[in-house]
């Protein structure tokens, strides 16, 4: 799919290796649909304010060009909504395409993702069990760092507070760079910069906020393909609990439960 791809950058903006290959490693999500795509354009760029811009110009067989444009303080959150735009654009427009090439296994896997759901009924989900063993922070993101998964889910117990192990969530973007979603309050979690010092990890800055509501598995799914993110934290409806739901990088569904 690579093959399809085009990055530039702008004279305020230089496309690092680390940018280019997280780029490519996100449109992973669209190979689901690779045969109707004819090429990819990202166009980077950095505005007088510090805000990070993310053009793209999608090209696909039977519908032709569409255009999609994102911001954000950081740059990897810009490309993640724009990615995401995408994403949410070819499921709508999936009705267009019902009859493209049926030929070898690509056509198989779309028919499934597309149409092994009917109406108001969530999409095939993959759902990952959280494990009930309580874990510190430094020993789950050493069992992160030993696999290829965008998000980790687990019990997180912190021995300096008073409190029950909550679910929380590692999201990494590269070898570098990582996230923790944990509890803030009984009704708020929080997305937090992950800081590293060797083989130790600590809670950095917050980022910002996330108010837990109570969804079963299609009101999530429609929730995430109504925001600007490819990932949705709620209290899943069937055990009352905080889940994390997300796309998988062969473009179906994830959930940590």
């Amino acid at each position: 799919m690579t093959n399809y791809l085009q990055i530039q950058g702008s004279k305020n903006f230089v496309v690092s290796d680390r940018v280019r290959a997280y780029i490519a490693k996100r449109i992973e999500k669209l190979n689901y649909f690779k045969t109707q795509i004819t090429e990819i354009s990202f166009h980077l760029d950095k505005e007088k304010n510090y805000i990070n811009k993310v053009n793209v110009t999608l090209t696909l067989k039977k519908i032709g060009t569409m255009r999609f444009e994102a911001t954000d303080e950081k740059m990897y959150n810009a490309i993640d909504k724009v990615v995401h735009k995408m994403d949410v654009k070819i499921n709508r427009e999936k009705g267009k395409f019902q009859e493209h090439d049926k030929q070898g296994q690509t056509h198989e896997d779309f028919v499934q993702f597309f149409n092994e759901h009917d109406t108001d009924t969530p999409e095939p989900t993959n759902i990952i069990d959280l494990s009930p063993k309580a874990t510190a922070l430094t020993d789950a993101f050493l069992q992160m760092k030993e696999t290829d998964f965008e998000f980790f889910g687990f019990n997180m117990f912190d021995e300096d507070a008073n409190e029950k192990p909550s679910p929380a969530f590692i999201r990494k973007i590269d070898n570098d760079i990582y996230y923790i979603i944990m509890k803030k309050d009984d009704t708020t979690y929080k997305i937090c910069n992950l800081e590293m010092d060797a083989d130790n990890a600590s809670v950095g800055k917050e980022l910002y906020e996330i108010p837990l509501t109570k969804k079963n598995l299609f009101e999530a799914q429609k929730s995430i393909y109504d925001s600007d993110h490819h990932f949705k934290l709620f209290v899943y409806a069937n055990t009352d609990k905080p889940a994390l739901l997300f796309k998988e990088g062969n473009g179906k569904w994830g959930m940590i439960s």
